[in-house]
């Protein structure tokens, strides 16, 4: 490996870092009250935005679509939200995805699953975990 590859190596492996301190940082500073109820909630949700840039085909499109989402959150738009499971994973924003992700861990009830158990199998939403997150697929 050459020496700039290590270096970009290195920078992605501190963005990664990053991504999940500024995060942690944000939800534990009470930015987000009453959003993660389930405790490990909010670090799952963090941890999903380490896995979508380590798993991204190129990066700098991620950040970018990183910063549209705040971007959009700032102007009102709840970027956290998505819609039914049948949406194809490489459709759904990235806090949507991190959204999905948490909820799931943390058994969160939302108007398509108002009865939830945390990390169940037979949540609508279980294929994203099953066929994406854990299958490292982003597509």
């Amino acid at each position: 490996m050459t020496k700039q590859c290590e270096q970009q190596a290195w920078t992605w492996r501190r963005l990664r870092l990053a991504t999940l301190l500024l995060g942690f940082l944000c939800h534990a500073t009470g930015l987000y009250p009453n959003t993660y109820p389930t405790p490990g909630q909010v670090l799952i949700h963090e941890l999903t935005h380490v896995w979508q840039i380590a798993y991204s085909s190129f990066i700098p499109g991620t950040v970018c679509n990183g910063i549209v989402n705040q971007t959009n959150r700032i102007v009102g738009e709840n970027v956290y939200q998505y819609g039914t499971p049948e949406i194809p994973w490489s459709e759904i924003n990235l806090e949507a995805q991190g959204a999905i992700v948490d909820q799931w861990f943390g058994g969160t009830a939302t108007a398509v699953v108002p009865h939830r158990t945390p990390m169940d199998v037979n949540d609508p939403y279980f294929h994203y975990i099953r066929d994406n997150i854990r299958a490292r697929n982003t597509g």
